[in-house]
Formats: structure tokens, C-alpha cells, sequence
């Protein structure tokens, strides 16, 4: 579809409100989501801007962390990651949520790293995800590990939702369900780095274990 060309605002540049950005006009007047020219044109960018850097502590290399409604529990901690391919739940928040484990069944497929080893989940189990008014069940592999997030959210679930996330911009957006407006889910700062923090202290701790060493074997002559 094409658009036809946006007209250049004549305020000048020092007084307009640089939170505003538009990614149809390219310019600081209004935001993406509030451009009346891009509804008439019955389509709306979901895009991302400098005007969206506003809000975010620069410079910065956190994750996009968010909190995430799950069986009607607003769970923090959750990081959305586009580079799994499965969304993940530890035993501990699985526990909270006081779920019956009749709902979970066995599982025979492993978890593959970024470096080919395997990790065997414990369990599967379909969660509801709700965001923008729309519910999906979704599958979560159960792991009993200790990692600094209570939730990952994989691809698979970012597909679905037709949500496009930027680290940087440390937001996730998408389309509201008439598809006339985006919705941002920002993420959190102060959250991200705390699990950072986590990750650090927990990696010391596993440093300063012992190391167990194995006596010489009595070597026969």
C-alpha cells in the first residue's frame, strides 16, 4: 500500500515536544499511535524511533524484562527473548501459582543450548498469557533451575501476539485488537538490572564452591 507523502511541520524544531515521535512523519509532532493521518490511510506503524528513547536510561545493555499476566497473576521478572525457542517456567513460581499437577504431563523432547548440550526438562504444562484483551494458552517447559527470571517468553509466543520487541528502545509493541492503535509494554530498567545482579552473585557463589578432587588411584607395579 501506498502512502502519500507527510507534510513537513512549520514549528520549528526547538519547540517541539521531542517525547512525541512520529514514524510516519519522521518528525517530533504527535506519536506513531495518535497519527490521524496513518488511520485515514488505514494502516499504523509499529516501528520504533529516537522519540522512543525518551524514557530509557542511556546508555544502557539491559534485556527487555516486563511483568506478564499468567493465570490471572501478575508475575515480574519475565524476560522476553526472541533467541529461545521455547517459553520456560521454574519450579519455584510453578509452585506459587498452586496449579494441580494433574495439569502437567511428561515430556521426552530436551532443551538444546547455544552450545548443543541438552538439559532435560521436568514437565510441560499449558498456562493462559493474557495481554491487550487477548488470552492464549501457551506451553511452558517446567525446569527446576535457579535462574534470575521467574518466566522466559520465547519466539513462538512473540509470533503469536505479533509483538515486535526492542532491547534498546526497552519496549515490546504491538497492535490493539482493531488494529488502529499500538500498544507499548515497556520494559524495566531497575528489574533487569537486579536479575543481572542475581546472575553475578549466584556465579560467584558456584566460584567459591570447592572443587572436589578425586584421590590418586594406587598405581600397581
Amino acid at each position: 500500500m501506498k502512502f502519500a507523502a507527510p507534510q513537513p511541520t512549520k514549528q520549528p524544531l526547538e519547540q517541539r515536544d521531542k517525547s512525541k515521535h512520529c514514524a510516519y512523519y519522521r518528525d517530533y509532532r504527535h506519536t506513531t499511535s495518535d497519527c490521524r493521518s496513518l488511520r485515514r490511510q488505514g494502516s499504523v506503524n509499529i516501528g520504533f524511533g529516537d522519540g522512543n528513547l525518551s524514557k530509557v536510561q542511556l546508555p544502557h545493555e539491559d534485556p527487555l524484562v516486563i511483568s506478564l499476566l499468567v493465570v490471572n497473576c501478575m508475575i515480574k521478572r519475565v524476560l522476553i527473548d526472541p533467541s529461545s525457542s521455547a517459553n520456560i517456567i521454574t519450579k519455584v513460581v510453578f509452585e506459587q501459582l498452586e496449579i494441580p499437577s494433574s495439569s502437567i504431563w511428561l515430556t521426552s523432547s530436551p532443551l538444546m543450548g547455544f552450545d548443543g548440550t541438552k538439559v532435560d526438562p521436568l514437565r510441560v504444562i499449558d498456562l493462559s498469557v493474557t495481554t491487550t484483551k487477548r488470552t492464549l494458552k501457551e506451553n511452558f517447559i517446567l525446569m527446576e533451575i535457579h535462574p534470575s527470571y521467574n518466566l522466559i517468553m520465547g519466539r513462538g509466543w512473540i509470533h503469536r501476539m505479533n509483538r515486535v520487541p526492542s532491547t534498546l528502545h526497552q519496549v515490546m509493541r504491538c497492535l490493539s485488537p482493531n488494529d488502529k492503535e499500538v500498544i507499548n509494554f515497556r520494559g524495566d530498567q531497575v528489574a533487569a538490572k537486579e536479575c543481572y545482579m542475581l546472575a553475578q552473585n549466584a556465579a560467584k557463589k558456584v566460584a567459591k564452591q570447592p572443587q572436589r578432587i578425586a584421590p590418586p588411584r594406587s598405581m600397581s607395579k
